[in-house]
């Protein structure tokens, strides 16, 4: 079992999910976030998490304070612990290949 700090918080955002009705079988988009301190490196990281077709934008740092801000969301994944577990990983995987920070994940109760 993974004891890392992002598998822990998955974990948490699982169980918060299935308070509110969700299964580990049901398909959601994730919204995900992650910064960037470089417009070069934004710009890719934005262009390769488009090629995982996810809807993907850029937010200026005028609006972000110091960063830029890389968000959107994923086609649907399944809710189950293991799937989402190794998709934070790699999520955090990419981001230290493109030099930026994986701020995190959410998605709604009733997408």
């Amino acid at each position: 079992m993974d004891d890392s700090l992002s598998a822990k918080a998955t974990r948490r955002v699982l169980e918060l999910s299935q308070m509110v009705g969700a299964k580990e079988e049901d398909e959601k988009r994730i919204d995900f976030f992650f910064y960037a301190d470089e417009l070069n490196d934004a710009l890719d990281l934005m262009n390769y998490l488009k090629g995982l077709q996810y809807d993907v934008q850029c937010v200026p740092p005028v609006i972000t304070q110091d960063k830029w801000l890389i968000t959107g969301h994923t086609q649907k994944l399944r809710m189950k612990e293991n799937v989402i577990i190794a998709w934070t990983e790699t999520m955090e995987t990419i981001a230290h290949c493109y030099h930026s920070n994986f701020d995190g994940w959410g998605t709604l109760a009733s997408d």
